[in-house]
Formats: C-alpha cells, sequence, structure tokens
C-alpha cells in the first residue's frame, strides 16, 4: 500500500531536470556470448567458499544449501517474502516470470524452454517474443487470465510485484513465489541458486555462479593495485547509495560510488545537485544509450564533465538483479575505468568457467557490460519503464523516475 501511495504522489510531481549538452565522451561496450548449454558439468561449490552468506529464512537457505550440493527434493516447501509457505509438489515443468530479472536468471540456466510466460520487458531475451506476454496497460499489474491460461506449475515473481498481486494472482489458484530484495551480487547468486532450485535446474545454477565468481576475480585480479575512481550513477533521474545491487556492481568494477561515501544508502530520488557538486565523480555511469555530458553545472564543473567520463550501460544488465546482469555491466564499466589494465581478453566465457577449477575463496568482482544482439525493445530497467535521456527537460521523467525508484528492489 505505501508503494502505491508513493507512487501515486510521484504521478503528481513535476520535476524538470538539466538539459544536456551534445554527445561527447561516451564509453559504451556492445559485447554478447551465447549461453553454454546447461548440461556443462559444474563442481559443488560450498556457500562460504562461493561468498554467500548473509541473512535469509532457514527454509530459503536450506534450499540453498541443498542446490549448491545437489539437486532440490520435490516435494518443495519454502516461506517467501510474504512470509507465506509456497508448496510445489512435483518438479515444475512449465513457468511464468513476473519481471525482467526473473526471466533472464531462468534464461541464464537454460531453462527458458519451460517458461511459458513472461512481461513485455523481457523481449531482449532470446525467444521471448514466443512466450505468452502477461503484463497489461496498468502499472504493475499482470495479466490474471492469460498467466491461468498459460497454466505454470510456478510463477516466479521478483520483489519489485507488490504483495497485493502476488495475492490476487494466488487467488487465481496459481503458486507464486515472490523473492527477497537483492541489495549485493552475494544476494544475486544466492538468488541464482534459489531460482536452480524452484526450477529443478541446480546444476545450472551451480554452472552459473562459476561463470559470475571466475569474472569477479579476473576483475579483482585486474584491478586490485589500481586507486578505485569515483563514480556517480545516473537512471532515471536518481542514483543510488549503498546497500544496493547495482552500488555492489559499481564497486566490484574498481570505482568508489560517491553518493556511498556520502553516507546514503538505497536509492536516492531526485540526484542531489549539491552532493554532485562537493562530491566531484570523475566518471558519469548512465545508462540511456543516448546519454549526453551535460553542459549545466554542477556536473560539466565536476572531473567527469571536464573530461567527457560517461560509460553507458545497458539498463538490462546494470538495473536488473541477474547473473548476467552483473557479469556484463562490471565487465563494461571496468574496461572504461581501467581500461589499460583490463580489456575484452580478461573475459571468462561460459565453456571457460565449466573448464576451470573454481578456486576455494572468492573475493571477486564481475566484468563485461553486454548489450544482447536479441534485444527487440528499448533497454528497460525492471521495472519495465523505458529509459529517458539522462537531463532532459521533461516533466515525466520524474515520474519514470520515481516509480522506477520503487522497482529497484528487485
Amino acid at each position: 500500500m505505501r508503494d502505491r501511495f508513493v507512487a501515486t504522489v510521484a504521478l503528481s510531481t513535476l520535476v524538470v531536470l538539466v538539459a544536456v549538452a551534445p554527445l561527447a565522451g561516451v564509453a559504451s561496450a556492445d559485447v554478447t556470448e551465447p549461453r553454454a548449454a546447461a548440461s556443462v558439468a559444474a563442481e559443488p561449490v560450498a556457500p562460504g567458499a562461493a561468498g554467500l552468506t548473509g541473512p535469509t529464512t532457514d527454509g530459503v537457505a536450506s534450499l540453498q544449501q541443498q542446490c549448491t550440493e545437489g539437486e532440490a527434493s520435490y516435494p518443495l516447501e519454502v516461506e517467501d517474502n510474504t512470509s507465506a509457505t509456497v508448496t510445489i509438489e512435483e518438479a515444475p515443468e512449465t513457468v511464468v516470470t513476473l519481471g525482467p530479472s526473473a526471466a533472464q536468471t531462468v534464461w541464464e540456466l537454460g531453462a527458458d524452454d519451460k517458461v511459458v510466460g513472461v512481461t513485455q520487458f523481457a523481449a531482449y531475451l532470446e525467444g521471448a517474443g514466443e512466450k505468452t506476454n502477461v503484463s497489461t496497460s496498468q502499472f504493475a499489474v499482470y495479466d490474471a487470465e492469460a498467466i491461468v491460461a498459460a497454466d505454470p506449475d510456478v510463477v516466479l515473481a521478483p520483489n519489485i510485484v507488490f504483495e497485493s498481486e502476488v495475492t490476487r494472482l494466488r487467488e487465481a489458484g496459481l503458486t507464486v513465489y515472490k523473492f527477497d530484495p537483492a541489495t549485493s551480487i552475494e544476494d544475486i547468486q544466492r538468488k541464482t541458486l534459489l531460482t536452480g532450485a524452484l526450477v529443478d535446474d541446480c546444476e545450472a545454477a551451480r554452472e552459473t555462479n562459476r561463470w559470475v565468481r571466475q569474472n569477479l576475480d579476473a576483475v579483482t585480479g585486474a584491478v586490485e593495485s589500481r586507486e578505485p575512481v569515483r563514480a556517480l550513477y545516473v537512471s532515471f533521474g536518481q542514483t543510488t547509495g549503498g546497500d544496493t545491487f547495482t552500488h555492489s556492481m559499481i564497486e566490484a568494477s574498481g570505482a568508489t560510488n560517491v553518493v556511498n561515501e556520502a553516507g546514503q544508502t538505497g536509492y536516492v530520488f531526485p540526484v542531489n545537485q549539491e552532493l554532485v557538486a562537493e562530491q566531484d565523480p570523475e566518471w558519469l555511469v548512465l545508462t540511456n544509450p543516448n546519454s549526453r555530458v551535460p553542459e549545466q553545472a554542477p556536473y560539466n564543473q565536476t572531473t567527469a564533465g571536464e573530461e567527457g567520463n560517461v560509460v553507458v550501460v545497458s539498463s538490462n544488465w546494470l538495473n536488473q538483479p541477474a547473473p548476467r546482469s552483473v557479469v556484463f555491466a562490471v565487465r563494461n564499466m571496468t574496461e572504461a575505468f581501467h581500461g589499460d589494465v583490463y580489456g575484452p581478453e580478461s573475459y571468462v566465457s561460459r565453456e571457460e568457467a565449466a573448464r576451470t577449477p573454481t578456486p576455494t575463496t572468492t573475493t571477486g568482482t564481475t566484468t563485461t557490460d553486454t548489450t544482447d544482439s536479441t534485444t527487440a525493445e528499448p533497454t528497460t530497467a525492471d521495472d519495465g519503464q523505458a529509459q529517458p535521456g539522462f537531463g532532459a527537460v521533461v516533466a515525466v521523467v520524474a515520474v519514470l523516475g520515481a516509480l522506477a525508484l520503487l522497482r529497484r528492489r528487485d
């Protein structure tokens, strides 16, 4: 209810953002790699070795442990974010995903053949257009009739999905699991294991986490002796402090998040202009492919503005807590921040990750921003709203930014 209230307030808010200068000094990458077959063997890794420690319910932790060591057993019972006990009697054969991060994770596990329904904002995933579209024209409302007709064994709901929607879908007779928020890369790895358990593909989840960890290690090895650059992320007119998965990706790329350094946590809307001037970022991290280096103060007076240091990361990666997002977002940012010591040759492919033993400890950071060659829609954040240009003088941007802020809790 609180989220809906904030969304209503946002719709009545008009904010004019700074105008922008012609495009200059923008760094970006467009790299893709076909997903490796899920049948490639992956060695089980103990949770401690994967760095997967953190608060979670006993049931979720137990399920993640099962998926770390082998396969989940059915019937499966686990408490979700709504405090409901979700029961899946048999290994699911059909799945609906609500939100592109849930879809991306299932795709990365090679289980997309089980998916019978997705939201329109998962369209960038190969083959997603062949699935039932369960979106509606209403904000954060899903097509229950279409979902029921798709007959899924389980519906995977990211934390961005309102609890009222989860209740409505359950009342329609659907089995719905709602995930906890992800506030770090480790949380994303835990969600990957949990997703593997929920769709009966733990081996692929372990393989995927191995790929993520090895790319993180490659970044760490390249930049560990470098001074972190000072970076500011701006997307939908908002930024991020500490305790978010976006913050975790930025810092994994050999950067200091200046908003976190200023003592702020969570997603912050709108961007505080005084903070920008005080923190003097060396790099701007943006998500709109048409983003531009702003001419107006305070941006033009920062080191980033004076030197034209802008890196554009697809919002399909930087704003979605999923494994491919981690690898591609961090790779893109690291290549921009530390291109003299980290480049395309540092990237670890799925095939290479499957062949290389996983170390017993992981301190890694991630690699690679990429734009999927199958993207069929404008890049989107996991709230499913098309990205506005950075600093465009349009009040609607403020509305989208506030709504997007609500959805960054996926």
